[in-house]
């Protein structure tokens, strides 16, 4: 007997906004195994949960991710929700789901991996990326994290 196992796209985006903590909570109640997300960086460094670079399609402001500091950022509202931090992501999925996380920025591997490693979620995580680079610097930084 096979066992089915569910994985939630940006979290339950068809029932809370994606990327956002809603979704995520809502994804693990569904009972989702795996939850993927989008990883980008704030103007001021910070790791933050969005797909697209700019912030128009997913969010009431208009301006590119990249160019906004994290309290720009969280400010903005999707149908309510803020934008959550990557920190905020895994202290909400910690335990309850695993992660599959995309990096849609190119330089960002280093500061997720040790994220990741500080929360003590390595077990938890798969990250992704279409950047092949970054899959390798990833395992170059910690061969316990999964890639894909």
């Amino acid at each position: 007997m096979s066992i089915l196992r569910i994985g939630a796209h940006r979290g339950a985006m068809a029932h809370a906004p994606e990327n956002t903590l809603a979704a995520f909570d809502k994804a693990i109640h569904f009972g989702t195994y795996r939850i993927e997300f989008d990883l980008r960086r704030s103007r001021d460094g910070h790791i933050v949960v969005i797909h697209d670079a700019t912030v128009e399609r997913t969010t009431d402001g208009a301006g590119v991710v990249r160019d906004m500091d994290l309290a720009q950022l969280q400010s903005l509202r999707s149908d309510g929700e803020p934008i959550p931090s990557f920190a905020e992501a895994i202290d909400c999925m910690r335990g309850r789901a695993r992660m599959l996380i995309e990096l849609k920025d190119e330089d960002i591997a280093e500061q997720v991996v040790g994220q990741i490693e500080a929360a003590g979620v390595v077990d938890q995580c798969t990250i992704s990326t279409f950047h092949e680079p970054s899959l390798r610097r990833v395992h170059e930084l910690n061969t316990e994290i999964e890639v894909a």
